[in-house]
């Protein structure tokens, strides 16, 4: 059988108890452990510093003194003072009186004690006036150490069974001192040598290994009495926990029964209590909706959906199905808008079911249908029967503006070819072209989306390609160059742009090649903060600054058309001629 979280709850929580105890446990053991070794290096430190402070005590004894005289029949006079005049001297009685410094009185003390079993200290220095005094063995290690830091140095080492604990501190010189060393170029505060020390410390490690064996077993013991503890409460623990989930298992297969009927429904549904809190979801809400039931139970359903009416606007909380059906006792249903989590919305067909109990409302059961689509559908066709309206009507009238351009167009055309001389076939030619840029215009035009707006540069290509194939220049193919980015101009300034830029491709085309072997010509069309900027320029012999203002067709063409886009017209003439014409996007009718 599955274990109820609560019961795994409890495990988790026994397991980072006993992490802790075990933690706990350890860190006591390795602190009691550290302290005894602690103590066996404080008490090793105090025996050795001990006999060092004995040892200075003589020695500053016997220096404040100046040293001691002793007879030579027990002391054989120290050969290392033989430059002190007075190292000896002579008694009526005929026996003699040697000097006896301090580091002779204390070597003796160190031969004297040399034989004892628990502390041994000797004299030891690097600049040696008695070759008793040269360090060995560890000492030789021990006195540089001592020499380079000024400071005591310590170790231990067991031997034969022993541990012996060595020491070694610097002994300087002082004022007393230098009477017998100053010939060796010692001063005041120098380090003269050192003392060694070795204590036998056996007892003192006995007793540190005694205490961690009892704090071994210490701990163990205490740590396994508290680990029994533990399982004894976690046992009694999940033993009430599991009767107690063993009687919500009864309960919950019996709703779980219910709740699988309600789970299983297609369309969503929740349930409301008499002020309205949502009570409980199924599946397909929480799907539809994006919501789970955590975040949905217990709050307004109002969070659900935006309560409108037919015109769109809220209303009152009084005018709401939900509540109008646990208030009336009787099922209602209306479209309603319903919200997602992610703020997205949809239309859907809710039906509110009133719960009496006793005669009274005690909430009610709301289901709904999503209708999205269907609402989608309806209003598309809507729409398409009304842009239906509109685009006849659009078609006729663009087609009549269209045809009374074509008709002014060829009146000029026919007015201008009785003074200008040109052949029929030139006089065809032109009104072909400008007919043309408006047939290609219509094309484009009717082949877009949404029949207000033309891509400019399919429109520009469709245009290059007829020029390509209608005009040419002394037999060679005219080369053309575009830069067109992405604007969406209205329809009534897209055929007159188109018209536009026939009589500027077909000027340079007629007029600006006569000597010009490789004819190119290149068109742009660009957005500059509101304004469209149309570039046309050709690589030929330019234009006469008079021709500017020339009463010709194309030229009068050219000034008509920019001034009906309201636009503004510049000529340059620099390697061929360019025009560029800018006008506004959109025209602000007063």
């Amino acid at each position: 059988m599955k274990q109820p979280n609560s019961i795994r709850l409890i495990q988790n929580y026994f397991v980072v108890l006993i992490v802790v105890w075990t933690a706990g446990v350890g860190g006591s053991l390795i602190w009691t452990i550290d302290t005894a070794k602690n103590n066996t290096l404080i008490t090793a430190l105090a025996q050795g510093r001990m006999a060092l402070e004995k040892d200075k005590m003589f020695r500053r004894w016997a220096s404040i003194h100046g040293g001691v005289y002793t007879f030579t029949s027990t002391t054989i006079p120290n050969p290392y003072l033989s430059h002190i005049k007075d190292r000896d001297i002579h008694l009526p009685d005929g026996r003699t009186l040697t000097l006896v410094n301090p580091a002779y009185m204390v070597r003796q003390m160190y031969e004297f004690n040399k034989d004892a079993d628990n502390v041994k200290t000797r004299l030891v220095s690097d600049k040696l006036l008695n070759p008793v005094n040269e360090p060995e063995g560890w000492e030789i290690e021990a006195l540089k150490q001592v020499n380079k830091t000024g400071k005591e140095y310590y170790e231990m080492d067991k031997r034969d069974a022993k541990y012996e604990f060595r020491m070694m501190a610097p002994f300087f010189i002082e004022p007393p001192c230098m009477k017998c060393h100053s010939f060796q170029g010692y001063k005041v505060g120098d380090i003269r040598g050192a003392i060694s020390v070795v204590t036998d410390i056996s007892g003192v490690i006995h007793g540190e290994k005694e205490i961690k064996r009892s704090a071994y077993v210490g701990h163990i013991i205490l740590y396994i009495l508290v680990l029994i503890l533990f399982r004894l409460g976690y046992l009694n623990i999940v033993r009430m926990l599991t009767r107690l989930h063993d009687r919500e298992s009864v309960l919950d297969s019996a709703m779980s029964r219910n709740e699988s009927i309600l789970q299983s429904a297609s369309e969503g549904i929740f349930g409301v209590d008499r002020l309205g809190s949502v009570t409980f979801i199924n599946s397909a809400l929480s799907k539809s909706l994006q919501y789970t039931a955590e975040e949905i139970v217990g709050k307004s359903h109002i969070l659900l959906t935006h309560k409108r009416d037919e015109q769109g606007m809220p209303v009152e909380s009084s005018d709401c199905i939900i509540l109008k059906a646990i208030g009336t006792k009787k099922p209602l249903n209306s479209v309603e808008t319903f919200v997602r989590k992610d703020g997205t919305e949809f239309f859907g067909e809710m039906f509110a079911s009133p719960m009496v109990v006793d005669g009274h409302s005690t909430g009610a059961v709301v289901s709904f249908f999503d209708i999205t689509d269907r609402m989608a559908k309806d209003t598309a066709i809507k729409k398409a029967l009304q842009e239906k309206d509109i685009l006849l009507s659009e078609l006729h009238h663009r087609v009549k503006n269209n045809l009374q351009i074509v008709s002014g167009i060829l009146s000029l055309q026919a007015e201008a070819a009785e003074t200008s001389g040109q052949s029929l076939d030139d006089i065809l030619k032109n009104a072909q072209s400008r007919v043309m840029s408006m047939a290609l215009m219509h094309d484009c035009l009717y082949k877009s989306e949404d029949l207000s707006t033309v891509d400019m540069a399919d429109y520009f290509s469709k245009l290059i390609d007829y020029y390509a194939v209608t005009f040419t220049h002394t037999g060679n193919m005219i080369r053309f160059e575009t830069d067109i980015e992405k604007i969406d101009l209205p329809i009534s300034s897209t055929i007159t742009c188109g018209l536009l830029i026939n009589e500027l491709v077909t000027n340079s085309i007629k007029h600006a090649f006569a000597e010009t072997e490789y004819p190119a010509i290149s068109i742009s069309l660009k957005n500059d903060r509101g304004n469209a900027v149309l570039t046309v320029s050709d690589n030929g012999k330019g234009l006469d600054e008079n021709a500017q203002e020339k009463d010709s067709l194309g030229m009068m063409l050219i000034h008509s058309l920019t001034d009906q886009l309201y636009g503004k017209l510049s000529f340059e003439n620099k390697n061929g001629l360019t025009i560029t014409i800018s006008f506004p996007i959109r025209i602000k009718k007063s």
